[in-house]
Parts: structure tokens; C-alpha cells; sequence
């Protein structure tokens, strides 16, 4: 569910550089079409039906499915989406898996005693990191740590991403997508990016998966180890540096009560605050609301 939510993100803001660079088809403009995901059962979140226009004019379909680890059943999926699409739209249709993660019995063919199927395998794993870098799509570059030497590449990413002319929503997102799969690598690599992005992170729609994680798997880890209140003390710390970065004030009221608060969630909600508020009288208002017995 996690991947999924994040596949479908990436492909919402970068299914054009996808199928650019990915599947070498010199696209002109795409439309998404929602229906991938609602007109059967078996259509996921991380499947996407997306109609192109090529430079040339040429109208094609292409569909994709992204996977994390390789099931036996994705050829069939893929089968079952691509003749449903062909019968709607009568065009061509190119049909491609992404694959996350490595596994043995990956393959690019589907045959049994009646069809023969043949479609793109993306394997996200055997792509170069710098190739991806030096190519400049930065919306490619949440898949830079799944690639090899992903993990060297990856402050390299997230300057890349940060420093970006992209709106502070689109920034959030791809963030929040790298650090989800980077988490498929490395936890201590996703950590490292959370722990440093959280503050604009919480503004994308994959944010809530980044919490769940972090309550399943003990807040990146320092719950189960004890270290509670380490994460504490930094999320305090990150209300109140932002608080000080955006009024440029701080009223001794509002650093005692901050420093009073050692609930996650509420400190969570209040940093989501900080970002969001349009003023100080703002921020205020909604912390003590928040902290309201």
C-alpha cells in the first residue's frame, strides 16, 4: 500500500519523463487516464493507463505497473489491462512494469500453451544513478536510491530536489517519495532524509505514510530503542526554529509551552503549523487549541 500510494504520486507528476527517458518515446503531452484506476477490481494504485501524443502526432497508450517485488501474476495484470484499453481506445498500446527491487525471476516474457506476451521491464535496480542525475529530470530522482550507487547519490538528490524552481507541494512530494523508497534500501538512509526534510515533507499526500511508518517501525527506529526522547527534543526544536525563521520572534510564552509538550502527535500537528500558518497570532491560536485539555 505504501509503494503504491507513492508510485502513483510519481507517476501523477513525472509520467512524461518516464516514458521519455525510461521507454524512449519522444512524448509531446499525456493525459492519465483515471478509469486504470476504477474500472476493475484488480486495478491498483500503482497501475497507470496514460494516453500519449508524440511529437510526430502519433496517439498511443501506454500502460504501466509498478512493482516492488516481482509477482508471478504481474504478466496476466498486465495482459488483462492491455486488451481492455485496446477494445476502448482502438490504438496502439505499449505495456511496461517498473521494478523496484531485484528478483531472480523477473522477466520480460509471458507465455503459456495459447499466447505469447511481450512488454518493457523497467528494472529500476540495474539503472546507473549518475546517468539519472546528470540527465536533470528531477522528478526521476525519488528512484536515484533504488539504482546503483543510489545510496552515495542520494544528498546529491536531495539538494537537487530542494533547490529546485518547483512549488513547494511538488518539492514535498518528491522528498517524501524518496525517502519512502529509500527505506526499501536503507531505514538509517530514509531516516536521515526525513529527519532533515520534515518540515516541508508534511505538506505532500504521502506524508501520512511516512507517520505510519514511523509508528510501525518506532518513530525510524529510536522508539524501540529507547531514544524517545531524542525525537522529542528535535521536534521541538524544529517548531521552534521555523516559528523563529518565519515571525522572526518567539515570545518567551510560546517557547514554555513547546517545551512542556512531549506528545509526537501533537508536536507533529504544531510543526504543520508552523509551516502553514499565515501569521504568528495564527500559530498561536492553533497551539493552544492543540494543547486545550
Amino acid at each position: 500500500m505504501h509503494n503504491d500510494i507513492s508510485s502513483k504520486l510519481l507517476i501523477e507528476k513525472c509520467r512524461e519523463e518516464i516514458i521519455r527517458r525510461l521507454l524512449g518515446i519522444p512524448v509531446a503531452k499525456s493525459v492519465l487516464l483515471e478509469e486504470a484506476q476504477t474500472e476493475t477490481v484488480s486495478a491498483r494504485r500503482g497501475d497507470a493507463a496514460i494516453m500519449v501524443t508524440e511529437e510526430s502526432g502519433n496517439r498511443r497508450l501506454v500502460i504501466i505497473e509498478v512493482q516492488t517485488h516481482w509477482e508471478k501474476d504481474v504478466p496476466m495484470r498486465l495482459l488483462e489491462y492491455r486488451y481492455r484499453y485496446m477494445l476502448k481506445y482502438h490504438v496502439e498500446v505499449i505495456s511496461c512494469v517498473i521494478l523496484l527491487l531485484p528478483a531472480a525471476g523477473a522477466s520480460e516474457i509471458y507465455q503459456d500453451s495459447e499466447v505469447q506476451f511481450r512488454f518493457r521491464l523497467i528494472r529500476v535496480y540495474d539503472l546507473e544513478a549518475q546517468d539519472i542525475m546528470a540527465g536533470g529530470a528531477v522528478c526521476l530522482m525519488p528512484l536515484v536510491p533504488l539504482m546503483r550507487h543510489g545510496a552515495e547519490a542520494l544528498d546529491e538528490v536531495d539538494k537537487s530536489i530542494y533547490k529546485s524552481h518547483l512549488p513547494t507541494k511538488d518539492k514535498a512530494d518528491l522528498l517524501t517519495i524518496t525517502a519512502i523508497f529509500a527505506g526499501l534500501v536503507s531505514k538509517e538512509m530514509a531516516g536521515k532524509l526525513i529527519s532533515r526534510r520534515r518540515d516541508i515533507m508534511i505538506e505532500s499526500a504521502a506524508y501520512e505514510v511516512i507517520r505510519e511508518i514511523e509508528y510501525k517501525e518506532g518513530r525510524l527506529v529510536g522508539l524501540l530503542e529507547g531514544k524517545l526522547e531524542g525525537v522529542v527534543l528535535k521536534s521541538r526544536q524544529d517548531i521552534i526554529q521555523i516559528v523563529k525563521l518565519r515571525f522572526e520572534i518567539l515570545p518567551p510564552g510560546i517557547l514554555q509551552t513547546i517545551e512542556c509538550i512531549s506528545d509526537l502527535d501533537m508536536l507533529d500537528a504544531l510543526l504543520k503549523s508552523a509551516v502553514t500558518a499565515a501569521s504568528l497570532d495564527q500559530f498561536i491560536r492553533e497551539m493552544d487549541t492543540a494543547v486545550k485539555p
